[in-house]
């Protein structure tokens, strides 16, 4: 995992509201040589992962991949290059020994200084009561979808086979959309054992009908 440095400083929500809809982005941002000197493409990469960032206390994957999927950029973000130009972080871990047991913390570095564009912090919420589903056989975990009672893995396994069944429907686009909705809608979330029947029956709805659906790549060759 990698975190937006200094998160906590610059972002600031009620911790009664859960995630954040939103993030602040500061006029300077504009006036910064370090910004300025990124290319435009990079310059939304830092705002997409703060956006991303905002839904786990300003934490984020150290996998590329993961966050040009995230992010929905077309390009690679470099994050080794955001890490040069301190705009990412590794965590650093505190060890503190209980009861014979050693727990790794977390901890921002409150005591370096650090450019003026670099944003700060979103509160835990209630689902991590139980930890994510965990991947067979290696699959990887695209993103977790809040429930009642923890939080459901989203695999990529899964999401081919609904790219099969749904030929005509931008996938990952639909499940953010349901993890968002899951987001703003804490009430209304589904168990862990409902998950994927839930994310089943959303691209079921949002299958376009006959007359507007958009046509295949084979079709239009």
């Amino acid at each position: 995992m990698l975190k937006v440095r200094n998160w906590e400083k610059w972002q600031t929500y009620r911790k009664d509201r859960g995630t954040p809809p939103w993030i602040k982005v500061y006029a300077r941002l504009l006036t910064d040589p370090d910004f300025a000197e990124l290319e435009d493409h990079e310059k939304w990469h830092v705002i997409g992962i703060w956006l991303i960032a905002r839904e786990r206390n300003g934490l984020i994957s150290d996998d590329p991949k993961i966050v040009q999927r995230l992010i929905n950029s077309s390009t690679k973000p470099d994050l080794e290059k955001l890490l040069g130009l301190q705009v990412l972080e590794r965590p650093k871990k505190k060890r503190q020994p209980k009861d014979n047991q050693v727990t790794t913390i977390c901890q921002p570095d409150d005591n370096q200084m650090t450019s003026s564009w670099q944003p700060n912090d979103a509160p835990e919420t209630d689902t991590d009561k139980t930890p994510p589903t965990p991947p067979q056989g290696g699959d990887r975990i695209l993103l977790n979808l809040p429930c009642k009672d923890g939080e459901f893995a989203v695999l990529q396994s899964m999401v081919d086979e609904w790219r099969r069944t749904h030929p005509r429907i931008d996938i990952d686009a639909e499940i953010r959309k349901a993890r968002q909705w899951c987001l703003d809608n804490p009430t209304k979330r589904k168990t862990l054992r409902g998950g994927r029947a839930f994310i089943g029956n959303w691209l079921k709805n949002a299958q376009p009908s006959s007359g507007h659906a958009l046509p295949m790549w084979s079709e239009v060759q």
